[in-house]
């Protein structure tokens, strides 16, 4: 099979179109072979490497204001971080390229493009809103997502399919935003906003009701009640994964804003209005559809603009 040599944008391109390709072609072949075509993908693009690091490190250069922060080890967990003094905005990345097809998980959960982050491209259009000059803005990727080979050896598919909401996922995440802080020093915000995309906005909301220095969340195009979406989508329940339900009504005392786009078939506005119609009366959330957007969400989105906290606001106890 011969070995393809490109850069890591082409490569995560070409993935993207032999994908689509193999998903109209593999209904037409014999079970076996439908079977093992997706195991020879990762193969065909072997050469190609896909440089999930060598991602990041644009994504950093396309970051004016931002540093690096590499957060733990075995593997790390990369982050972006402009510092402030004002909040501190958490914005957490989407599930990335988590499978291959409906039953083969990804052995790089890494978005294969920049446009495909749409946390980090949601981080840069916040930044560039001048009157929250003064808030500190980290972009956290998931766990695995823009490592090198080496660095990403120790990982576990588990962390971006089944557990991708589990407790370990949680602590990750948490221990990036302490360690931001610190890097801040004495004059770290100390009021918190989460936000996040696709599976980062069902983290973000996860962490909201753990942590009380946050005054609000915002998510966008999250699968929130995730039992609710595996059922609508005929797939294997998220049985590793923690769950909101159990936190709810601690969930809907949050200021809280959720964006879902019309035409989103992965995550559709109705799951998302059915799990807030589950908020007692009167509660601080709500759900603003965009009709013409699908699960991409490729538009400029300014977060700082649809969910302004007051600065006054003072963190629940």
């Amino acid at each position: 099979m011969p070995i393809l040599p490109c850069s890591g944008l082409l490569a995560g391109l070409l993935a993207q179109r032999w994908l689509q390709a193999l998903s109209q072609l593999m209904p037409r072949l014999p079970r076996p072979c439908s079977r093992l075509l997706p195991l020879l993908l990762p193969l065909l693009f072997a050469g190609c490497a896909l440089d999930s690091a060598g991602l990041f490190r644009q994504l950093a250069a396309d970051s004016p204001g931002f540093q690096v922060l590499r957060s733990g080890d075995n593997p790390p967990l990369q982050a972006l971080l402009r510092p402030g003094r004002e909040r501190l905005w958490v914005i957490i990345e989407g599930d990335g390229l988590a499978w291959l097809d409906r039953h083969t998980p990804s052995p790089d959960p890494t978005p294969p493009r920049p446009r495909d982050a749409v946390g980090w491209r949601l981080s840069q259009t916040l930044a560039a809103n001048r009157e929250h000059a003064g808030d500190a803005i980290l972009y956290l990727s998931r766990p695995c997502q823009f490592l090198d080979d080496a660095a990403r050896r120790p990982c576990q598919p588990e962390s971006w399919t089944h557990a991708r909401f589990g407790a370990p996922v949680l602590a990750r995440l948490n221990a990036a935003m302490d360690q931001a802080r610190q890097v801040m020093g004495p004059q770290a915000p100390t009021r918190l906003i989460l936000a996040g995309y696709s599976g980062g906005g069902v983290l973000a909301a996860l962490l909201a009701v753990r942590r009380p220095d946050c005054v609000g969340l915002l998510t966008v195009a999250a699968p929130l009640d995730h039992a609710a979406w595996t059922r609508h989508h005929q797939i294997s329940p998220l049985d590793a994964s923690l769950s909101l339900r159990p936190d709810l009504a601690r969930l809907a005392r949050i200021p809280q804003l959720h964006l879902s786009g019309g035409r989103d078939e992965v995550v559709p506005a109705t799951l998302t209005a059915a799990f807030l119609r589950e908020f007692p009366s009167g509660a601080p959330a709500r759900q603003r559809v965009f009709p013409e957007l699908d699960h991409r969400w490729l538009t400029e989105t300014d977060l700082a603009d649809l969910l302004p906290p007051s600065p006054a606001r003072a963190p629940r106890p």
